[in-house]
């Protein structure tokens, strides 16, 4: 789910899966950046439409894309695993929540 994500934040992949894991609102935040970079393979994708079209829907995926990205950049500042558990242990205390 987190394939677009990982490929733009590799640094912060450990982090992004426990917090998608154990954070609801995280996770709907990481699900709408998915989509809307699906949206944008589309759109980069689609040429039978007129040129003016195509550059306006490229656009706003493109500024939907960034909102989201400093969105969850943000989050994943403030958010922390906990410190003494290792990366199985992380995925334990999100199934927990």
């Amino acid at each position: 789910m987190l394939k677009n994500l990982k490929k733009r934040l590799p640094e912060c992949g450990e982090k992004m899966e426990w917090l998608f894991k154990a954070n609801p609102d995280f996770k709907a935040l990481c699900t709408d950046y998915e989509e809307a970079a699906k949206t944008l393979a589309f759109w980069l994708n689609l040429s039978r439409l007129p040129a003016r079209r195509i550059d306006r829907q490229i656009s706003d995926c493109r500024e939907l894309l960034q909102e989201l990205e400093t969105e969850i950049r943000l989050t994943l500042q403030e958010h922390h695993p906990p410190a003494t558990t290792g990366a199985g242990e992380i995925e334990k205390e999100a199934s927990r929540k």
